[in-house]
């Protein structure tokens, strides 16, 4: 799609206070690459989970600091997402990830080439049946939280998988 004015191709919002603004989400719908980070300490208000829900075109998502539902996360249905950055994010309500069922396929993970996992803990992103769905992973970096015991699952079931990095933590928390 060929850049108009008036139509960003890429995002990056940086916020100060605990909610996005409602023209925000129009904004987003057009974007192909998009940076959300929180500044502070306090994030615990959360992404919307139909933050991008008209992003069709979503290839780059990075999130700084953020906190969302892991259970349903308001990107699960990018089905273009190519590169999925998580930086310090939290997840919102961990009661509920244990309600939903296992058997949730995000879109968002099929097309997926790169999954960048830092100082974010969510082991569910790399369950057996998430692996499953991203067969096209190219590339993963995990820092900050353990990620050796996932070595052996992802060698065997990620086809494509050339890069593997797991940091070790510093201080999480």
């Amino acid at each position: 799609m060929p850049f108009r004015k008036g139509s960003p191709r890429w995002v990056s919002i940086t916020l100060k206070h605990k909610k996005l603004h409602e023209d925000t989400k129009t904004l987003l719908t057009r974007a192909s690459s998009i940076f959300v980070q929180f500044q502070g300490t306090n994030s615990s208000s959360g992404l919307p989970n139909v933050l991008f829900q008209g992003c069709s075109n979503l290839a780059v998502l990075t999130l700084s600091c953020c906190a969302f539902s892991f259970a349903w996360p308001p990107f699960h249905h990018c089905n273009k997402l190519k590169f999925l950055g998580l930086d310090h994010c939290t997840d919102l309500d961990k009661a509920k990830l244990e309600e939903q069922s296992c058997s949730t396929k995000w879109a968002c993970l099929h097309s997926l080439y790169v999954l960048d996992l830092r100082y974010t803990c969510w082991d569910e992103i790399l369950s057996g049946e998430n692996v499953d769905v991203m067969a096209n992973v190219m590339e993963l970096n995990i820092e900050g939280v353990k990620g050796w015991q996932y070595t052996n699952l992802l060698q065997k079931r990620l086809p494509y998988l050339e890069y593997v990095a797991f940091g070790w933590p510093v201080a999480f928390g």
